[in-house]
């Protein structure tokens, strides 16, 4: 029984530390009428190339032919991807 309790008490540990480190900040909802963004084009879309609704929305744009300007942004509040291991980056070579 005590040897169950190790793995997850390390998985909590784990846990405790990565959210100390991911630290969010609460956002709030509705209009913001003092905030403008600028825009060029008729249509602008602010989207991520990973988000599968603003996928749709280029592909629809696309094929209508409506001239657009896509904006990218981050959907992590936390920042621009700051907690990923620069590790990750580090190519390693095959022997």
């Amino acid at each position: 029984m005590a040897a169950a309790l190790i793995p997850v008490a390390g998985a909590a540990l784990v846990f405790a530390r990565e959210k100390r480190r991911r630290r969010t900040h609460p956002v709030s909802g509705g209009l913001k009428a003092d905030i403008t963004l600028p825009h060029s084009e008729e249509f602008e879309l602010y989207g991520n190339a990973f988000s599968h609704c603003s996928r749709k929305a280029r592909l629809v744009l696309a094929e209508l032919g409506i001239p657009y300007r896509h904006r990218h942004i981050d959907l992590i509040e936390t920042g621009a991807y700051g907690t990923i291991s620069p590790n990750i980056c580090r190519s390693t070579r095959l022997a």
